[in-house]
């Protein structure tokens, strides 16, 4: 057993025990169980990004492949350093996430000798934890800092400057209620993307066509021209034919409702019954995907 203690920071206790028997034997085991994990078969596929965690939290790995599903990333799992370093020669992550508190050495150790190494020097690091000494993760090469618990759209920004993930995009949302609107600006402009807005089908057919957008949130029942006439109008058009559109509205969809939206629309949403978070998720995923198109 092990105590180490930073003023202002907190303590961390660590309590090694063997997996079969004390000596040689246990310290044997031990190792093969890393190679094994160091091992794994890697999950890259073409046109998706792989993220490297290296983190003895479970919890830790299934937030982040929760959060950042949008990306449809590979995600490889390391639980200690001498993992994480294997791991990162043989795939060559486009990303790592690097804790810094690990079982078997400090995550700056990894971090100098990811570093250090020709193979791995140039894979961006994020230093994930619940320690704060973001100065030192810099001096060691980080390419960002973030302090658990994460903020996911703080991340999602920054896997944007990195070229990992969308940054944002541009969002057309045509609505002509004001207050749907509002809230879809304030939910996706918070979270980074660029949001316009039309009142009316006509107007959306205008704005897309001057500036493609990446994605379109439309509503059905609006003056003028209707969801359901834009979307013709929409696919019909060479400039504008492959731009993802979800439709959120709060009409009560009949048969020939979704007869009439058949292959012309990415997603469907009910206003007031789908939770933002997951509309937010859904736009970073068709976006990705666009951009990858």
């Amino acid at each position: 057993m092990t105590v180490t203690s930073e003023l202002g920071v907190g303590s961390t206790f660590t309590v090694r025990l063997p997996i079969v028997a004390p000596g040689a034997e246990g310290e044997a085991a031990a190792a093969a169980a890393t190679r094994a994990e160091a091992a794994a078969p890697p999950r890259a596929a073409a046109g998706r990004p792989t993220i490297l965690v290296i983190d003895d939290d479970q919890a830790t790995h299934r937030l982040v492949a929760e959060n950042l599903k949008p990306l449809g990333a590979c995600f490889l799992a390391a639980t200690t350093g001498a993992a994480g370093l294997e791991l990162a020669r043989a795939e060559r992550p486009d990303l790592i996430l690097l804790d810094v508190r690990l079982p078997d050495r400090q995550g700056w150790e990894v971090l100098h000798d990811l570093k250090a190494d020709p193979a791995t020097v140039d894979l961006p690091v994020i230093v994930v934890s619940v320690v704060d000494r973001e100065s030192l993760g810099f001096s060691l090469g980080a390419a960002d800092y973030i302090v658990k618990p994460v903020n996911w759209d703080h991340l999602y920004r920054v896997l944007g400057r990195l070229g990992i993930g969308p940054a944002g995009g541009d969002v057309l949302v045509v609505d002509d209620d004001p207050e749907s609107v509002a809230l879809l600006r304030r939910a996706l402009e918070s979270r980074g993307f660029e949001v316009r807005a039309a009142a009316d089908g006509m107007q959306g057919l205008a704005r897309a066509r001057e500036q493609r957008p990446g994605l379109i949130v439309l509503d059905l029942m609006m003056p003028v021209m209707d969801g359901f006439d834009t979307l013709v109008h929409l696919r019909s058009d060479p400039k504008t034919q492959d731009v993802p559109v979800l439709v959120l509205t709060a009409k009560d969809l009949t048969a020939d409702d979704r007869a009439r939206l058949g292959g012309k629309v990415d997603a469907l949403f009910q206003k007031h019954r789908v939770p933002l978070e997951q509309l937010v998720g859904e736009v970073r995923s068709r976006i990705w995907k666009g951009s990858q198109a």
